[in-house]
């Protein structure tokens, strides 16, 4: 059985209430957790079709469904196999991918990652 349940609200018994824009526009729209050691290779993800190695440390993601335009939020972190800090930040982003660069933390070269992981919030196109 297939239906709609469409609503302006939500009312929590005590907690109050919210406009259904802020659930529908605030909720992370795509993430992925990848491996960027040896073959690059997506461990988990959502709204992910795909990914480029572009080389050490720089990783374009691409999401299934693209982002109204370029304006949304993607943010990006990376670990290391001990478990070190890696930095990771936003290098290019497009309607439809996002390309991140990690390095390693006090220092200007870059390293692939063992968990680099990348989200962003925007509306869809």
């Amino acid at each position: 059985m297939a239906g709609t349940v469409a609503f302006d609200t939500l009312t929590h018994s005590t907690a109050g209430s919210v406009a259904t824009s802020y659930v529908v526009e605030g909720v992370c729209k795509g993430w992925i957790t990848a491996d960027q050691t040896g073959t690059a290779a997506i461990l988990d993800s959502l709204n992910v079709s795909g990914i480029t190695d572009n080389g050490t440390g720089d990783l374009t993601t691409a999401w299934s469904t693209n982002f109204a335009n370029a304006n949304y939020a993607p943010v990006g972190d990376g670990l290391t196999t001990g478990g070190n800090y890696v930095g990771c930040s936003i290098h290019a982003i497009a309607a439809g991918t996002v390309q991140t660069i990690t390095q390693p933390s006090q220092s200007t070269g870059t390293l692939d990652c063992d968990k680099v992981f990348a989200q962003a919030v925007g509306e869809l196109s």
